[in-house]
């Protein structure tokens, strides 16, 4: 699942079913959230267990795949991108990679161009691995391979979606299974080695964990922090009733600009309420940590008797992981789903700070906890109901600040002032100071977060960036911000805009975050311009920008009736809901969401599903 930048629409990939809603052999598409349309989308070539990013253009590159099946081309050299105005509905071929893979890395670099690493040049485990990466370039549609090192090759045996990250220094963190190095891709040098995970296990396919870059915050000097969730011990593959990996490791990666290399605090290990093979770990704007979907015992993928899940109890409910609490402190247990989520399943931010939860393959057959409500697919092996996860924050609506309007064509600069004008709209209560004040309800910070490329467990385009606030006028709501210092912190592409009040943030507004010289200032001159701005009306500064984001994907928590039927813009129908009805609250911690008196943070709630 890949976000589709400037909208609520997100681009759903997967392997040629036969249990699609609407009876298509299609495996491609994508979901507009606050329509729940689904539009189906054209592929030249097998897509399964592909890799994908964003490009700074913000469109959708994916790469490697499957071999040929039911009627779909060999894909697993196919580079093929996707248009973000969504008017093209083809996946386009552009050219072909140097070596077949499945289950590959793609990585949006400080340049433009991508890092494509790992997958195998055959289908399943045994097959070869490959002994190269490659450098696309967009600009040109050129492809560069460079050797992998061969003690991360032999270390890690298959390097199936290894977990890669854009360092501030500008070097790459690459891991997989229990190893990873620091590479400098320019050049090709991997530098050293990471502290290997000793004593855990390993959250490589099939013993699949998740990773984290945390958030990169001004105020922290953009200190490098990368913390892993669940997977699972090698035993597993000999006998699928051990339970799921509960660690959570944590590192800090402080780099030493005079040496050219990093220090290691090592890995800092706490633990998950229950373990979880398949995990998806969503960053929110607030720079907690959702982590969701996953099984509690078992491996990722099919068995060898015909395709039926390897994995059993899958984990129903979400946990919340956050980073500035004490150690021991940080991990809450949230709201209950009843949909399984676990191979092929994924989680993506939304615009609003929800999660749209979605996916699951061969999840039809496997055993569930006792007292544990569970609905099973409708349609068989494959799940196509969608949902909205919607944490504890997202129902703080007197807290919640809302961007009114922006300038400048929503472009962002880099180390460049970005202007906006914001309010608190459902703050009721005393303290009231004008448009934007109201005693201690404020914007405290911004930040930026890119939009999500999620399969296998993994997000490979997740950043979250905290942005400089130049000044507020608190009695006109009129705010600047600072753009990034510089590329390693943030690469250039489209970002979603969040403000927050504490840990409760707005609907963001889509920028575009860009490298083009503008005109510098300090500081002192953006203040002294906001000095001259004092006046509701901003006179003399360039015409306010009215945002127009799409319509609140927030829907009631209390029963309400059936969601309207998805429909098909191809013209076709989508398969009867009637068998299984909507759920709107599963948590059993706080049923409700916080009323107006307290607005305390409750356990999340999973909303309404409906068919893509």
């Amino acid at each position: 699942m890949v976000q589709i930048p400037g909208t609520d629409r997100y681009l759903f990939m997967e392997r040629p079913s036969g249990y699609h809603p609407d009876r298509s052999n299609s495996i491609a598409g994508f979901f507009d959230v606050p329509t729940a349309n689904f539009t189906h989308v054209y592929s030249p070539d097998g897509l399964f267990c592909c890799g994908h990013t964003l490009t700074d253009r913000g469109d959708v590159l994916v790469v490697g795949g499957h071999q040929a099946n039911a009627g779909y081309p060999d894909g697993m050299r196919s580079v093929r991108t996707f248009n973000r105005s969504c008017t093209d509905l083809r996946l386009r071929k552009v050219r072909e990679l140097g070596w077949r893979r499945w289950y590959p890395s793609a990585t949006l670099l400080p340049d433009g161009k991508v890092l494509i690493m790992g997958g195998t040049q055959g289908v399943g485990a045994g097959t070869a691995s490959n002994p190269f990466w490659e450098m696309y370039n967009p600009q040109d549609n050129s492809l560069t391979p460079y050797p992998m090192r061969t003690a991360y090759l032999e270390s890690a045996v298959q390097v199936y979606y290894p977990f890669n990250f854009v360092l501030p220094s500008g070097h790459l963190f690459t891991f997989c299974g229990r190893t990873g190095w620091i590479l400098n891709y320019t050049t090709n040098t991997w530098t050293q080695p990471v502290p290997r995970l000793r004593g855990y296990g390993s959250t490589q396919y099939p013993y699949t964990g998740t990773a984290v870059l945390l958030g990169l915050y001004p105020e922290r000097n953009y200190q490098a922090e990368v913390v892993m969730f669940g997977g699972q011990k090698e035993a597993a593959v000999k006998d699928l009733t051990i339970p799921a990996n509960k660690g959570i490791n944590r590192m800090t990666l402080t780099y030493n600009s005079k040496t050219g290399n990093y220090t290691f605090d090592g890995w800092n290990e706490e633990y998950l309420t229950m373990g979880r093979v398949m995990p998806d770990a969503v960053l929110l704007p607030n720079g907690k940590i959702v982590v969701l979907n996953g099984a509690n015992t078992g491996l990722a993928g099919d068995s060898a008797s015909g395709g039926d899940s390897r994995a059993n109890y899958p984990n129903l409910f979400a946990e919340l992981y956050d980073p500035d609490m004490p150690a021991g402190e940080r991990v809450t247990q949230l709201g209950f789903t009843q949909i399984a989520r676990m191979y092929h399943s994924t989680a993506c931010l939304t615009t609003n700070g929800t999660i749209i939860v979605a996916g699951c393959d061969r999840c039809y057959k496997f055993a569930v906890r006792q007292n544990w409500t569970y609905s099973p697919s409708p349609t068989s092996k494959a799940e196509y109901r969608v949902e909205i996860f919607s944490p504890p924050y997202f129902f703080m609506d007197a807290q919640k600040p809302a961007i009114v309007s922006t300038y400048n064509n929503n472009i962002l600069y880099y180390n460049s002032p970005f202007k906006l004008a914001y309010d608190f709209p459902d703050f009721v209560g005393p303290g009231f100071k004008g448009n934007g004040g109201y005693g201690a309800i404020r914007v405290t910070s911004a930040v930026l977060a890119a939009p999500c490329s999620c399969t296998h467990s993994f997000n490979t385009h997740q950043r979250l960036i905290g942005l400089r606030i130049a000044s507020d006028n608190v009695y006109t709501g009129v705010l600047t911000l600072r753009g990034p210092p510089d590329v390693n912190i943030a690469p250039p592409g489209m970002y979603m805009l969040f403000l927050l009040n504490g840990d409760v943030y707005s609907r963001a507004v889509w920028i575009t975050l860009r490298s083009t010289a503008a005109p510098s200032s300090t500081d002192d001159d953006v203040t002294k311009a906001m000095d001259d701005d004092s006046s509701a009306s901003g006179a003399g500064l360039p015409p306010l920008r009215k945002s127009s984001p799409p319509p609140s994907t927030r829907r009631a928590p209390a029963p309400a009736p059936a969601p309207a039927q998805p429909s098909h813009t191809d013209g076709s129908s989508a398969a009867p809901t009637s068998d299984y009805e909507p759920w709107y609250d599963w948590t059993p911690y706080s049923a409700a969401p916080p009323d107006a008196a307290s607005e305390t943070a409750s356990g999340g709630v999973y909303d309404v599903s409906v068919e893509a």
